[in-house]
């Protein structure tokens, strides 16, 4: 019986490949009756139309579109949606509601001799995550907060001299975006270290720090999405 299967399938095999190719396809149009929540449709079908969109750099232009179209749920992907009202934030992002973070995480986890060192942001363990999350909660309580707003007074008094003396007093055209950039890295830099890491002071990428970030969002968004792709596809 084997023999006549495999024989059958030599001589059919660009069939059999279509019709499991159908197949797959149909079966993820139907994914958990996702078919009745709007959405591109080959989104529908298969991940490779969302790694496409994210290989474009400008995903969020494309969902804020969607969004507009469809609606505040929007299906990007056979089991992926999309949720633009405030009201599902609770839900989805609370712990033990249930959803568990997706295989895009993972992929951003650095390796130390041949093991992952998992982060708040890049595990998928609630209990982890809450473990961690115990051993930094007291950093972030508002009596702690309160106690780092001199470091942030100063590095925006400092923001505001470098402006005004490169830019407003001169009518120069000033880049808000990347200075706002600069800024945020050194009242953070300040509140972690006492110390600002000198972005303002320097008005520079400080050993290019900003730009490395930069560089390292553009790789790690398409590549963690083609992860989710490969994963979902075999």
């Amino acid at each position: 019986m084997s023999k006549v299967v495999m024989t059958a399938f030599v001589e059919h095999w660009l069939a059999a490949l279509l019709l499991a190719l159908v197949v797959f396809l149909v079966k993820n149009r139907f994914n958990h009756g996702f078919q009745k929540y709007p959405g591109p449709f080959l989104a529908s079908l298969t991940d490779w139309w969302r790694f496409f969109d994210v290989l474009g750099r400008r995903p969020e232009v494309t969902h804020i579109k969607l969004h507009k179209k469809h609606g505040d749920i929007v299906r990007l992907g056979p089991n992926v949606l999309s949720f633009a009202n405030p009201a599902a934030l609770r839900t989805i992002y609370g712990l033990s509601k249930g959803f568990v973070k997706s295989d895009f995480y993972p992929v951003q986890q650095a390796l130390a001799k041949g093991s992952r060192l998992p982060t708040l942001f890049s595990t998928t363990d609630e209990n982890y995550h809450a473990q961690l999350r115990r051993c930094i909660s007291s950093a972030f309580s508002m009596t702690a907060l309160i106690q780092y707003e001199p470091f942030v007074d100063e590095a925006m008094l400092k923001f505001l001299e470098q402006t005004e003396s490169l830019f407003s007093s001169k009518f120069a055209v000033c880049d808000f975006a990347r200075w706002l950039q600069w800024y945020a890295f050194d009242a953070i830099g300040a509140i972690t270290y006492s110390k600002r890491h000198g972005f303002i002071d320097n008005a520079e990428d400080i050993d290019g720090m900003v730009s490395h970030l930069g560089w390292l969002f553009s790789y790690v968004a398409p590549v963690c999405s083609l992860t989710q792709t490969i994963v979902r596809s075999v």
